[in-house]
């Protein structure tokens, strides 16, 4: 964090995906903006379980009540990509009444592994078969493993997550070239369910304005909409960049098109041409910022 010891900020708790373990270059990046930033392992790390098998999503509920009982904030905001922004939505659906916002970056539209709060069931598993990874080539000739057809049962209306139940808005950021999952789609048939069950909504709310126009962003809202700090939101809406993959990354990341995966033991196709993919990192984060910004009714210090 920075920011002086009598200060009020704006806080984030920060997920990434199915690598597991601590991954911290994101949340380093947001307390160098003046954003209390908890960037948190779930799996994979020190005494904490290996898999995600039976997750117990009052964990993330513990997360956010702990930094809302700091005096030093005011307001949180959750944020995942791949894995994490599945449960950064789960949440919202659950207790999002904790939240003042959510962001996932190609998020996942339900989940292929049990997942429990309070003791009970909280989404319908989709089925997973392995037998239906698909292996390609990448520009190098390595062979490269995509679970893109492995996951098309999760925007399968029986398994999508209750987003209808969401208190807080909610940002999904994806790319229409993700080859590891169809995250747009899924994004899709998320907004999808949500207008299926407001029949009658709320005038819309108005996307926070991006600071400089950029024709490969694709902005969907949904028609119902939610008041933050006196700004009003569209409850859920999606930003999907053109030729943009999968691992969304802060600005001037490196493009990563396939990475060896730990826990897959493989390389993991991820997708996006390097130029598109770039620009998409570059223009999501001032997006998330605008966001963090926007929910909390906090500053944060304006540069890339």
């Amino acid at each position: 964090r920075t920011g002086g010891p009598q200060e009020v900020l704006p806080a984030v708790l920060d997920l990434f995906g199915s690598v597991g373990g601590l991954v911290e270059h994101r949340a380093s990046l947001l307390a160098s903006r003046g954003v209390i930033t908890l960037a948190l392992a779930y799996f994979n790390y020190k005494d904490l379980p290996k898999t995600t098998n039976d997750f117990d999503m009052g964990y993330f509920e513990k997360a956010i009540r702990y930094l809302k009982g700091r005096p030093d904030v005011e307001g949180v905001v959750m944020i995942g990509v791949s894995m994490g922004a599945m449960y950064a939505l789960l949440a919202s659906t659950l207790f999002g009444y904790l939240l003042d916002g959510v962001i996932a970056i190609s998020p996942g539209s339900g989940h292929y592994e049990r997942v429990y709060y309070e003791g009970r069931e909280v989404v319908n598993t989709a089925p997973w078969d392995v037998g239906h990874v698909g292996f390609a080539k990448d520009a190098a000739g390595e062979q490269v493993m995509s679970f893109f057809p492995v996951f098309q049962d999760l925007h399968r209306p029986e398994h999508l997550f209750a987003v209808e139940n969401t208190k807080a808005p909610v940002m999904m950021i994806t790319g229409s070239f993700d080859q590891d999952w169809p995250a747009e789609v899924m994004g899709n048939a998320l907004l999808d369910r949500l207008e299926a069950a407001s029949p009658a909504p709320a005038s819309p709310g108005a996307c926070p304005p991006a600071p400089r126009p950029n024709p490969m962003e694709a902005v969907r809202a949904s028609s119902r909409a939610v008041t933050r700090r006196g700004v009003r939101l569209p409850l859920v809406q999606q930003i999907v960049y053109s030729g943009a993959g999968h691992l969304i990354e802060p600005p001037y990341s490196p493009h990563c098109a396939a990475s060896w995966h730990g826990l897959a033991q493989s390389i993991i196709l991820w997708g996006g041409t390097t130029l598109d993919h770039a620009i998409a990192q570059e223009y999501s984060w001032h997006r998330i910022l605008t966001f963090v910004r926007t929910c909390t009714g906090r500053g944060i210090v304006p540069k890339m």
